[in-house]
């Protein structure tokens, strides 16, 4: 029985979701995990109450971002986030390895591998010289790469960002662009790359969901198209919500929903953004607030006709696509990268060229009045094969694999 130390220092978003599922599954194929999270007591009921059975075989410790006295004085010290990135992940890096020691010392067991649930940014980043990582790390590694950019879009940097893998502690590495694997082991020594699942949680939506009645009562029995979960602007709210004032006559209706964050937008753009919420417009719906994943969440991706996915600038994969093919939803995409691959070979909706109000428009119309994607209909997208791909189960295979090199 192999022993895996499962680290997370990340609690929002999706990062929860995809902790408590390697949890799940890694138990389920008889390993002893050692569980290293923000939030001990939330994982634990989480696994009482979906696989209770594994509860024996993971051993929880909480676990967040290095509190030590140089991790705050970091944030007194005259650095740009960039030069500032190498120390805290530095300190990342030796905090895991100080937990894990511990936890060695106290069990008397080294662990097989310690598996970072997201490497990239955090630990895995190009300013951080590998030999350092070699030095006070002594123990086998790998982890799930979630934005490999580099290797869909062309950019210049200082450092290879792969070179860590490149290390012999590293046997493996983890990938949710399926699309970039074989490029990624070529730069890393042709180490193995496994195709991880984009999985999400997939619980059936409540049915007295306070938003989603709301919603439908404006919406009046029109088609609704939605933008869900956290609204930057690479999503394209932007143009969407130039969509919406140009097909006012037309039987659709839109809903923005999720936590507007404000960062990714200029003051011009965020004073018409709340020039149109104040508006009253009637064919939109505006829910500015935290999503929880899971029931909440999914009652309004259930309750849409039509799900937005159009980023910008986005190469990677997204767990959007796995929400539409669990609740049987047509996306709407950008062209080019993992999105677009995925949605034209499971014909899972619509790809755009153009980020253009006319190109929206058309998408629209061919999803929700002609019911053809790319020529083929409806009944063809296949959302059932692809919901299968991005499955717990299949996260079990992934996880057979990548334990077969340590």
């Amino acid at each position: 029985m192999k022993t895996i130390v499962l680290v997370e220092t990340i609690w929002k978003g999706h990062h929860p979701t995809f902790y408590k599922y390697f949890c799940q599954a890694l138990a389920e194929l008889g390993c002893q995990v050692w569980a290293l999270c923000p939030e001990p007591d939330e994982l634990r009921q989480w696994l009482d109450s979906k696989c209770p059975e594994t509860l024996n075989r993971v051993n929880i410790f909480k676990f967040s971002e290095p509190s030590s006295f140089f991790a705050r004085a970091l944030h007194h010290l005259p650095l740009t986030d960039k030069q500032a990135k190498p120390f805290r992940a530095l300190m990342r890096w030796n905090a895991v390895a100080r937990i894990v020691k511990d936890i060695s010392l106290s069990t008397r067991q080294k662990p097989d591998l310690v598996f970072f649930a997201f490497v990239d940014f955090y630990y895995v980043i190009p300013e951080l010289p590998s030999f350092l990582i070699k030095k006070i790390f002594p123990f086998n590694w790998s982890g799930l790469c979630f934005h490999p950019r580099h290797l869909r879009i062309n950019e210049k940097r200082l450092f290879n960002p792969d070179k860590m893998f490149k290390l012999d502690s590293c046997r493996a590495v983890a990938v949710l662009d399926e699309g970039i694997k074989d490029k990624l082991a070529v730069r890393i020594n042709d180490k193995p790359v496994i195709a991880f699942p984009d999985i999400t949680n997939d619980s059936v939506g409540e049915v007295d969901n306070a938003i989603v009645i709301r919603m439908k009562k404006k919406a009046k029995g029109r088609k609704i198209i939605g933008l869900v979960g956290n609204l930057t602007k690479h999503k394209g709210l932007l143009a969407l919500l130039e969509v919406s004032e140009r097909t006012q006559d037309r039987n659709w209706f839109y809903v923005f929903a999720g936590p507007l964050d404000k960062s990714t937008f200029t003051t011009p753009e965020l004073q018409q953004i709340q020039l149109t919420v104040e508006s009253g417009q009637e064919n939109c719906f505006f829910y500015f607030e935290y999503l929880r994943d899971g029931r909440e969440y999914n009652s309004l991706i259930d309750a849409l006709d039509v799900l937005f996915a159009a980023h910008k600038n986005f190469p990677h994969s997204s767990n959007t696509l796995t929400k539409a093919a669990i609740f049987k939803k047509p996306v709407v995409v950008s062209d080019g990268y993992c999105m677009a691959e995925r949605v034209k070979k499971y014909n899972l909706g619509e790809i755009i060229s153009n980020h253009d109000p006319i190109s929206y428009i058309n998408a629209f119309e061919r999803l929700l009045e002609t019911n053809e994607v790319h020529g083929n209909p409806k009944n063809k997208r296949q959302f059932q094969e692809y919901s299968k791909l991005h499955s717990v189960n299949s996260l079990k295979r992934s996880f057979e694999e990548l334990l077969l090199h340590y």
